[in-house]
């Protein structure tokens, strides 16, 4: 069952897969391993069991050790609580090796809400030291990305920041061009129907 997810999402070698079985020997997670591994991917493991079948199949192993469940059979306890904060690391880690992170701030943010629009403008302000005002016109002018906004601001002159707002603006414009192709071509495919 695993294989078949794993190819659904188009898997291939330079994908990482990490396995996470409280046990270290589940049977899904064992199956998407294996297949991982035939492919060619870096592949990691995450158990509560030292010497787990998934842990030896895996180019990384992380086995840690919680000691039996208060409740006898509810890996959801200790073991998912212990996994949950490697997941925590190993996510974190991504997104700082993905440059998704300046410092200690999350700068990819995506503002879908007034939440993360407020997240935003307090990394810019954090990341810049600029007050609300110059925060939320140099999100403006970033086309609502916090990224370029907190790069440029620190690092660049301004023909710099109006560069970036010129290249992102761009990219908007093919994404939109793109819907636009691929919903002519559904619609012409429905009328010769």
């Amino acid at each position: 069952l695993c294989v078949e997810d794993l190819k659904s999402i188009s898997l291939n070698k330079d994908d990482t897969v990490v396995g996470i079985a409280a046990s270290g020997r589940t049977p899904y997670v064992i199956g998407g391993l294996e297949y991982a591994n035939s492919l060619g991917c870096n592949t990691g493991a995450v158990a509560c069991n030292k010497n787990s079948k998934v842990g030896v199949m895996a180019n990384v192993a992380i086995e840690v050790e919680v000691g039996p469940e208060v409740l006898t059979g509810s890996t959801r306890l200790k073991s998912g609580t212990a996994q949950k904060m490697i997941l925590n690391m190993i996510s974190t880690g991504a997104m700082v090796l993905a440059g998704k992170v300046y410092q200690n701030l999350m700068v990819d943010v995506m503002q879908t809400n007034e939440k993360l629009n407020s997240r935003a403008k307090n990394i810019v302000i954090n990341a810049t030291g600029a007050n609300e005002e110059v925060a939320k016109q140099k999100i403006k002018e970033a086309c609502g990305s916090v990224k370029p906004v907190s790069y440029t601001h620190l690092r660049a002159h301004e023909t710099g920041r109006n560069l970036v707002c010129r290249l992102l603006l761009e990219k908007k414009k093919k994404k939109k061009k793109k819907k636009k192709k691929k919903k002519k071509k559904k619609k012409k495919k429905k009328k010769k129907k």
